[in-house]
């Protein structure tokens, strides 16, 4: 189980079949606010990376390398990297 798993802060995960592909919707942690769905479109062989990823089967970087870091960060964490640069900004703000 992931650290944000167990603290049940991880993001959540809704898979749909698209053709050949699958479209991954992540909804990040409630606790972060109102931010809106992502979407990440994945191949089949994907697919099955994200699914071994999900079961800690390995780090994400390793198993989806052909990932954009964008679509590897909202997987991770389900904001894109701008919104997710934004908060700990804003965190480290709060803590001066």
């Amino acid at each position: 189980m992931k650290p944000a798993e167990a603290l049940g802060m991880a993001p959540t995960y809704t898979v749909v079949p698209d053709g050949d592909d699958y479209i991954v919707r992540v909804k990040p942690w409630v606790g972060l606010g109102d931010i809106p769905e992502g979407r990440v479109r994945l191949t089949e062989r994907q697919h099955a990376q994200f699914l071994k990823w999900r079961d800690g089967q390995g780090m994400i970087q390793d198993m989806l390398p052909d990932l954009s870091a964008d679509d590897r960060e909202l997987l991770l964490t389900g904001m894109d990297f701008e919104r997710d640069l934004r908060i700990r900004e804003d965190d480290e703000e709060d803590e001066e």
